[in-house]
């Protein structure tokens, strides 16, 4: 497989160490991602090599026997971090430097795709630095695509999110870009789906003529204690309620 680059802004965020980096980790157990690939952390707060392996191993939320220990060990390995502001033109010029160097290391130019694990108010500010730095460009040679990843929500309402899209069509070819809401893959929506389109029974009445009600509850474990920046400015409504 050809060399890859993940770049994640907001890696030490709950996004990253619930479910990119688990995901990630993964695949390597599996022997899914490419022999050369790296992973690119990308936040503000400020860590030494050792103090952020240790932030990431500690926030993978492991279960027992889940992994090799030294799967987990080999995947570290592949981590490294670039500290700065999100709205910083340097730090991006950083990043891109440290993306070249790895490209150089490898003699080859990889594969390179940039998840936003970031609230959606700062996607615009990330999307123009990406753009002005370059580091979306695909390489000279052709032989390495680059693209971007935003998670929903997408915009605050229909007007941020018709902005943020005009932003992406200015800034990136439509290929380069992805759009993606996970909870739609989730078995248990897919269920709801065909449960309801399959099903000869409930097909016919399940429509807004006929239902006065629909009551939804939301059970987690874990609580937003450590997720109050996104909570505060998208709520749980936004977040899941609209899936």
């Amino acid at each position: 497989m050809h060399p890859r680059i993940f770049g994640i802004f907001g890696i030490t965020g709950d996004l990253a160490a619930r479910k990119l980096l688990p995901a990630l980790l993964a695949l390597y157990s599996k022997k899914k991602l490419p022999e050369r690939f790296a992973i690119i952390g990308f936040s503000r707060r400020s860590f030494s090599r050792e103090e952020f392996r240790e932030l990431i191993r500690g926030g993978l939320h492991i279960k027992p026997g889940e992994f090799k220990e030294e799967d987990v060990k080999h995947f570290m390995d592949h981590m490294s971090y670039e500290q700065g502001m999100f709205n910083d033109p340097a730090a991006y010029q950083r990043l891109a430097m440290s993306i070249e160097e790895i490209d150089r290391r490898w003699g080859q130019s990889s594969n390179k795709l940039f998840h936003l694990s970031v609230p959606s108010s700062l996607y615009e500010g990330i999307l123009n630095n990406l753009a002005g730095s370059k580091l979306t460009e695909p390489c000279a040679d052709e032989t390495g695509w680059t693209r971007i990843l935003i998670e929903k929500p997408f915009g605050r309402d229909l007007e941020t999110a018709r902005n943020l899209d005009k932003l992406l069509g200015k800034l990136f070819d439509e290929e380069q870009i992805f759009r993606i809401d996970p909870y739609l893959a989730k078995e248990a929506l897919q269920n709801i789906i065909a449960f309801r389109f399959a099903n000869s029974l409930f097909e016919p009445i399940w429509r807004r003529e006929f239902i006065d009600k629909i009551h939804i509850k939301l059970f987690e474990e874990n609580s937003v204690s450590e997720r109050g920046d996104s909570y505060d400015e998208v709520g749980a409504l936004k977040d899941v309620g609209q899936n």
